[in-house]
């Protein structure tokens, strides 16, 4: 098996999610989770005495810091034979629940590619640079078992459609798992670590029979740690939606 970007995929969250470091791909092979990209924290700004210090006028007040870079939102693109609704119903889902942008750009059906290693070169050269990532909906054209990698390097997460696709199961169970995919995929390219809670679609989980069971969306921590992260890029939130947690 060739060298992929110098990377090898193993396992990232579950059994069935992969990383992307040096080697090959090892589709069994298991691996601790990557920690957290750490965000600058903000330093707090020392409290003078009252009576030591002038009051400035309201109309001289400086604003609030900005980000010193704002970064494009990260977006989900199909590669392959997939089919335009469920890819915009997991973009709607995740942009409705993370209250956050995540576009959907054009689709790319001729993409027509075998390996994570493949779509995830096709993908970093369609990345913008200050972008923060790519959630690629993949529709392998051969037999790949994985459930989705993350390539950090590149800024890629890729959620394999393949496994998605059970014997005997109704639409919306396969509908409802490609959701999950792309919360988790979101959530990799932002840094977020696994969910100790069941209920979180970003717990960790061993097969196709779990997935089916954790959370479609995040719990609370995880939620309020995505839009940290996300204001912090300058991507503007949903402060409307139900499910804006920095109030």
């Amino acid at each position: 098996m060739k060298p992929i970007l110098s990377l090898l995929l193993a396992v990232l969250i579950a059994p069935a999610w992969a990383v992307a470091e040096e080697a090959e791909i090892t589709p069994d092979a298991l691996t601790d989770t990557l920690a957290a990209e750490a965000m600058p924290d903000v330093e707090p700004v020392n409290v003078i005495a009252e009576s030591s210090v002038e009051t400035v006028p309201e109309e001289t007040r400086a604003e609030p810091a900005v980000p010193a870079a704002v970064w494009l939102p990260p977006a989900v693109i199909a590669f392959g034979d997939v089919d335009d609704h469920l890819a915009e119903r997991a973009q709607q889902w995740a942009e409705a629940n993370l209250a956050m942008p995540v576009p959907l750009l054009r689709s790319q059906p001729a993409m027509q590619l075998g390996s994570f290693d493949e779509v995830a070169q096709a993908a970093a050269a369609m990345l913008e640079t200050n972008r923060v990532g790519l959630v690629v909906i993949w529709r392998p054209n051969s037999e790949v078992n994985n459930h989705g990698a993350h390539f950090p390097d590149l800024r890629i997460s890729i959620a394999n459609l393949n496994p998605m696709f059970t014997a005997d199961t109704e639409a919306e169970t396969i509908e409802r798992r490609v959701e999950r995919q792309v919360i988790r995929g979101v959530c990799l390219l932002f840094g977020l670590e696994p969910s100790p809670n069941p209920f979180s679609a970003m717990f960790a989980y061993d097969n196709i029979e779990q997935l089916d069971q954790i959370g479609r969306n995040l719990d609370p921590p995880w939620l309020n740690r995505i839009q940290e992260r996300a204001r912090d890029r300058g991507i503007p939130l949903d402060t409307e939606s139900e499910k804006f947690m920095l109030r």
